[in-house]
């Protein structure tokens, strides 16, 4: 290939494949590149053969791009548009076909304890206070040993009695029970005695487990001497006896038995 030649395979490949490429509208010129370039395939390899005649020209700068852009880059731009589109949709029929995800299983509230309430309403008075309480053992209408030092008082029961016991003295009273077994219910009775003043009560196992077996005093009916801190007006010992088995001592603010 001469220099001639090889210039002109130069300017085609210029044409071709420089900044300004213009060949692709030339069909004679494209015609001949390829031509050119066969032949030069052909001949041995050698750098003076690709070697070009002329030095290079400098590339020229590229020309800004219009405000509007040629009618194949917007082709291309809305083919690009349209694949995105495409895109999306596929990704949310994707999404919708998915089954539904288990819900995040929300933890179930922890239940407030439930206190239970007492069956006796000791606390009626916030302010009230267990002084002590005293055991006595045997279920209700169970066999309690007949005292014989002291004579018993005389119970307000409404049926025979089968035992009565004295349990001490307590704020210079004495405290006895007794119990008695009727034909329909059985019977449980309290009572607090000093000098002649008696007070009492007797119930039914129903009215026991009620709580209102129970008999009280006032500040005045008890001796100074026999308290340790004086009381209100409105305050009572109460003696309380319950189905449990005890007798409760329970100073507060209570009512008149």
């Amino acid at each position: 290939m001469d220099a001639a030649t090889r210039a002109e395979l130069d300017a085609l490949r210029r044409r071709a494949f420089g900044p300004n490429a213009d060949i692709h509208d030339d069909e004679a010129a494209l015609a001949r590149l390829i031509e050119l370039e066969d032949l030069a395939r052909a001949l041995p390899t050698s750098d003076a053969m690709y070697a070009p005649a002329d030095p290079p020209e400098p590339p020229e700068p590229e020309p800004a791009l219009p405000d509007t852009p040629p009618p194949a880059l917007r082709a291309h731009r809305g083919t690009l548009l349209v694949g995105a589109a495409a895109a999306v949709a596929i990704t949310i029929a994707v999404l919708l076909a998915q089954p539904p995800a288990d819900p995040v299983p929300v933890s179930a509230p922890t239940p407030t304890p439930t206190v239970e309430k007492p069956r006796f309403v000791f606390t009626a008075d916030p302010h009230s206070e267990q002084l002590f309480s005293i055991p006595r053992d045997g279920a209700f209408g169970g066999y309690v040993e007949l005292t014989s030092d002291t004579p018993a008082p005389a119970f307000p029961a409404t049926t025979p009695l089968a035992w009565t016991a004295a349990l001490g003295e307590y704020y210079g009273w004495e405290l006895w029970i007794a119990g008695g077994n009727g034909e329909d219910d059985d019977e449980h009775c309290i009572l607090i005695r000093r000098a002649d003043d008696t007070r009492a009560r007797c119930v039914d196992a129903d009215g026991q487990r009620l709580g209102t077996l129970r008999v009280s005093l006032a500040g005045a009916d008890i001796p100074a001497e026999e308290l340790t801190e004086p009381m209100s007006d409105d305050q009572r010992i109460r003696f309380w006896w319950l189905d449990t088995g005890r007798i409760e001592v329970i100073l507060g603010s209570f009512g008149r038995d």
